[in-house]
């Protein structure tokens, strides 16, 4: 009686490999981590190929596909972080309409809005170009940074 194997996820249906993708496989994400140590040490792409026994295109690929798992993780964070000013910004809306108009902190509150708005445009890239144009209301002189695209 035979006995049955378990298979390798990693492999495929008759062993060749492409069933997990390179971005679940620990192998593959660990080469790529040793790659860019290597490389931050000042190695050649021929010298990393030697050192890990690989290619040297394949030195290009992982340097490639990690600095595409970079981006995905900084477009994470940045959306983290809009929704966190967003969550910020409604919670500052919600005291401004509380407070009383004749209050100090309107102004305060106001200004918070105000810069959470600006981050968010910084984070999202519709801040692209910046003026800085004064304004006189009330006899008060306001400097405001505009944006346009």
């Amino acid at each position: 009686m035979a006995t049955e194997r378990t298979p390798d996820p990693k492999k495929g249906v008759h062993g060749n490999p492409g069933q997990l993708p390179w971005q679940e496989d620990p192998d593959i994400l660990a080469r790529m981590q040793e790659g860019a140590r290597l490389r931050s040490h000042g190695l050649t792409a021929p010298e990393i190929a030697l050192k890990l026994g690989i290619g040297r295109t394949q030195v290009f690929e992982d340097r490639n596909r990690l600095l595409e798992l970079r981006k995905e993780e900084a477009k994470d964070a940045v959306q983290h972080h809009i929704e966190n000013l967003q969550q910020q910004a409604a919670e500052i809306r919600q005291a401004l309409a509380s407070t009383d108009t004749r209050s100090l902190n309107v102004g305060q509150l106001r200004g918070l809005l105000r810069q959470i708005e600006m981050d968010i445009a910084k984070l999202d890239g519709s801040l692209i170009e910046r003026k800085e144009t004064k304004l006189e209301a009330d006899g008060v002189t306001f400097t405001l940074n505009l944006t346009g695209q």
